[in-house]
């Protein structure tokens, strides 16, 4: 096994070389807001397609329109459109529009479903006790009728932009209790049903043919109890398929081949990014080049995470998977490294050099070594609300954050522009 490793090890490797230039994009993201993705008015840019110029002016590629829907509370079946029903039309024919344009810039356009859980008053995040919930850990009551409305919820968008030529859809994101289960001694918890969403797969794969159609699967820095090791959903994806490949319980059998059929079927695996680059506080340089340095190790170590269980699972399925990252950022505030997957809205003191040093650190761990299966690192977020952004602001954005910006030139955009240049020579 050990020897079938390193010969998988030294062929990726010499395919680096030969690697395709990694999709850079940004997700545009509403939350919190009243925005809804309305046609435009009088020939006027929504907020929307001023997101989308941002995006393609930083040099980027790619965007990725996040959908809501709420559930009230963790334990309901019911999921709820944002946009009242009254005006689901008029958000489809919005969102065909701003489709159109970002491809009239030369862009790709993703669509990404995601549902929020609050609380009984509207609360977001929710807290119940010492419990947070959200979208990952939620418990329904009744699975099969949360599965129905989740369905409905993902469909209404996918038939509703048929015809509108979109290039990536993600069916579902870091819904690790419903898809892989959470890994502990609770039998509600101990097993998802990804049978479920490898149905819900193959009719988004029927309605956009066309279309790259993935899961985005979470990375967090969360132990999975049951092999001690750090990873989150991610993690549990690689127990069940590669450790439990000679389980004798043919219930959880039946699990595990749904869901080798899901990874196998989906044109690449998306992945949610929220790793710390950093575990503590103390006696960080206080320099920015240092201070990239002492971060950058951490990254390569999550990185080579990632590219053992590709590895892993590659040997079981007999299948290789390009991976993107689809959601990652680290916000403009002192320490964003520690803790990344903290809300915008959770406080802090500005600091952009923190931001910028993150932003390299993930461009010396992800794209200099050109791992082969690296397919595109999408940012979290450029907002539609325009007070989101600027060098007092202590989100993710990067807009008007001068030294995060020239990291984005220095680091991501002159890599895709160098990495063309050889592909010509060649």
């Amino acid at each position: 096994m050990i020897l079938i490793k390193v010969i998988i090890a030294i062929l990726l490797t010499s395919l680096a070389s030969a690697a395709s230039p990694v999709t850079l994009g940004f997700n545009i993201t509403d939350m919190g807001g009243e925005f809804s993705y309305f046609p435009l008015e009088n020939h006027q840019k929504t907020p929307a397609h001023v997101a989308l110029d941002q995006i393609k002016n930083l040099g980027f590629s790619h965007a990725v329109l996040n959908i809501r829907a709420h559930m009230h509370g963790p334990r309901t079946a019911d999921i709820v459109l944002v946009t009242a029903s009254a005006d689901e039309q008029k958000e489809l024919q919005g969102l065909s529009e701003l489709i159109a344009y970002g491809h009239s810039l030369g862009m790709t356009i993703g669509l990404r479903p995601i549902v929020l859980v609050l609380g009984p008053k509207g609360e977001f995040p929710y807290q119940e006790g010492d419990h947070l919930w959200w979208h990952g850990n939620i418990n329904p009551n009744d699975r099969t009728k949360w599965f129905d409305a989740f369905e409905k919820f993902v469909l209404h968008y996918a038939e509703g932009l048929r015809s509108s030529g979109l290039d990536e859809f993600t069916i579902g994101a870091e819904m690790q209790s419903m898809m892989v289960g959470m890994g502990s001694g609770d039998s509600a918890y101990l097993m998802g049903q990804p049978e479920r969403w490898l149905s819900l797969f193959k009719k988004i794969k029927a309605i956009h043919p066309q279309a790259n159609v993935t899961y985005d699967i979470n990375f967090p820095e969360t132990l999975v109890p049951l092999t001690n090791n750090i990873g989150g959903e991610f993690e549990r994806w690689r127990h069940l398929i590669v450790d439990l490949q000679n389980t004798r319980d043919s219930n959880l059998q039946l699990k595990r081949q749904a869901l080798i059929s899901l990874w196998t079927q989906m044109d690449f695996v998306g992945l949610d990014f929220y790793r710390y680059l950093s575990k503590s506080s103390q006696n960080l340089p206080k320099d920015f080049d240092t201070l990239v340095a002492r971060l950058t190790p951490t990254v390569l170590s999550h990185a080579t995470q990632i590219d053992n269980a590709l590895a892993d699972i590659s040997l079981i399925i007999g299948t290789d998977k390009q991976l993107a990252i689809i959601e990652i950022g680290y916000r403009s505030v002192n320490y964003c490294f520690i803790n990344p997957a903290s809300y915008s809205d959770s406080g802090g003191n500005l600091n952009i050099m923190h931001q910028a040093a993150s932003y390299k650190a993930i461009a010396n761990g992800f794209l200099k070594p050109q791992w082969p299966w690296l397919r595109g690192i999408y940012f979290w977020d450029i907002s539609v609300n325009p007070e989101l952004n600027g060098p007092t602001d202590a989100g993710f954005s990067p807009l008007g954050k001068n030294q995060t910006l020239q990291v984005i030139e220095d680091d991501y955009v002159s890599y895709l522009k160098k990495l063309d240049s050889s592909n010509l020579k060649k």
